[in-house]
């Protein structure tokens, strides 16, 4: 008999590695949480001008429907930040997306998020926050950006003698590439300058935006957005919108949101070692 996948089956089918990256990530903000650290979640998104609710609007007064147009359209792009209490004052940054298609990923780059970072982020933050984020690539750029495998064999080698490490004259390009990969300081520049203002860094494992509390905040702007959506309305509007829906999420919104997340991860801490003990009863 066929039947629905559980939210538990989804929770098996998950990798190992996802599954050991998701639990070690739980256990150090399980320590971090026992110690008092104030968390800090962040994402991005996009809204675009035509975003509606699922049935186009009907006013009986005019006596018309919305009409959205088809084809690309205009989409703002924003990047936000949430603490347990509320929304982190003053970080909120929205500006227009460059392309009207594609994943809205592609309308952030690491010198777009690094500027948000040090601009907007960190001088709003109270002290000794713990900064939790996904694993976008912008995210993770770190200081030294460096790709061996399109570096030619004497720069490899120049850059290996530049740090002081000590190479062979018969390693060929594939040593010479291993050498170099082994010895970059991939840690993200963001986490650096963070770190550097007494702050933490932790990153949420792959595929689970459902540890992030603000991607709920998404869900309750672009909805409010979206109720208000008429004939007429312009992209400007949508973006004050936009900017009012941030403004009108609560602190109690907040503080059950993170309240939420909380009792997810330890759904997942205790299907992960029920897991476990299943594995280790099979060897038995």
């Amino acid at each position: 008999m066929e039947r629905k996948n559980s939210q538990k089956d989804k929770i098996i089918e998950v990798r190992d590695y996802v599954r050991q990256q998701r639990h070690s990530d739980r256990n150090n903000i399980k320590k971090l949480r026992q110690k008092g650290e104030t968390k800090v979640y962040l994402d991005e998104s996009f809204l675009h001008h035509y975003h509606g609710n699922q049935f186009s609007w009907f006013d009986e007064e005019i006596g018309d429907y919305l009409e959205r147009p088809s084809g690309s359209v205009r989409r703002w792009c924003f990047v936000h930040a949430m603490l347990e209490n509320g929304l982190v004052p003053n970080s909120c940054h929205i500006f227009e997306a460059k392309k009207s298609t594609g994943d809205y990923h592609d309308m952030f780059n690491a010198l777009h998020f690094q500027e948000w970072w040090h601009e907007k982020l960190l001088p709003n933050l109270p002290p000794k926050c713990v900064i939790v984020m996904d694993r976008a690539t912008y995210h993770l750029v770190p200081e030294e950006q460096i790709i061996p495998t399109t570096i030619r064999s004497h720069e490899l080698q120049q850059w290996l003698t530049s740090k002081n490490i000590s190479w062979e004259t018969d390693w060929l390009k594939a040593r010479l590439i291993q050498e170099v990969d082994s010895h970059i300081d991939k840690t993200p520049l963001v986490q650096k300058i963070a770190e550097g203002m007494g702050h933490k860094v932790e990153r949420l494992p792959v595929h689970h935006p459902e540890l992030n509390p603000i991607e709920t905040v998404w869900a309750i702007v672009k909805n409010h957005c979206g109720r208000l959506l008429r004939n007429g309305t312009t992209f400007k509007q949508v973006r004050q919108r936009l900017e009012n829906a941030f403004n009108d999420i609560t602190p109690d919104t907040c503080s059950g949101l993170f309240n939420q997340i909380k009792k997810k991860e330890l759904e997942y801490w205790n299907t992960d070692l029920q897991i476990d003990n299943l594995d280790d009863n099979l060897n038995d």
